[in-house]
Parts: structure tokens; C-alpha cells; sequence
């Protein structure tokens, strides 16, 4: 049996309606027949009408079915977020001494980073890093 592209649009009514068409394929290859429901990609016999787990049990057992390698886990992307602060006080410590000059570095900076403008705030930024 020859497999059949998927055909993304599905007219229904007499061809008065177009709609998206289920993006499931059964295991000949077949693309599914019904209309998928409103902004989802396929229908409700797919997992249309699904609204995700609901109780911090069943979004845990999601986590830990869709994990892969962890590079995107809460917590390295906690640490790189703290990486990245520290990387900007850095920077700010650098400006507040002198030691560098030109533009800083452009973009969105981390959440909890507060910038660094005298040097009593230079000094403690040290006394953190020795620590």
C-alpha cells in the first residue's frame, strides 16, 4: 500500500466549510479522516480534547517521561540564570573600577540581577566570590 502525504485542510459541508484536517496517522500510514479541533492539530479520538495533567503528580510523570539529557531542567537553568548574574556583576565591576571601557554587553538580563554602581557594591560582590 502506497503512504499518503498528509493533506492539511479537510472541506466539509458540501465543501461550504474548510477546516484543518487530524495530522494522526494510523500504522498503514493513512492520515486520519476528521477534522482536528479548533487551534489543536488533531482531532478528539487523537488527544484533541486533552488539557494536560492536572495534579503536580501527573506534571512530574510528564517531566520525567519527556526528559532527555536535563540541559533544560530546573535546575540548570537555575544555574545558568546564576551564572549569568554573576557574569553581569562582573561586568558592572569592571566599569565601576575603570578597567574597561565602550559599550556593556546589550540584551535581556537575568531576573534577580541587580547592578553593581559603587564600589561599597564592588566589595561586597568581592567578599561574595571569595566566599
Amino acid at each position: 500500500m502506497e503512504k499518503i502525504g498528509l493533506v492539511p485542510f479537510l472541506d466539509t459541508a458540501g465543501g461550504r466549510i474548510r477546516c484543518k484536517r487530524c495530522q494522526a496517522k494510523a500504522r498503514s500510514g493513512l492520515q486520519c479522516a476528521k477534522p482536528a479541533v479548533r487551534s489543536k492539530r488533531v482531532c478528539r479520538n487523537h488527544g484533541g480534547a486533552s488539557t494536560g495533567p492536572k495534579t503536580l503528580q501527573g506534571r512530574q510523570k510528564i517531566r520525567d517521561a519527556n526528559l532527555i539529557h536535563g540541559e533544560r531542567s530546573a535546575e540548570s537553568v537555575a544555574a545558568a540564570s546564576r551564572m549569568a548574574i554573576k557574569l553581569r556583576k562582573l561586568e558592572d565591576a569592571l566599569f565601576v573600577l575603570g578597567a574597561t571601557q565602550g559599550s556593556r554587553r546589550s540584551g535581556r538580563k537575568p531576573a534577580e540581577y541587580v547592578p553593581l554602581v559603587s564600589m561599597d557594591d564592588v566589595w561586597m560582590f568581592v567578599s561574595e566570590l571569595v566566599e
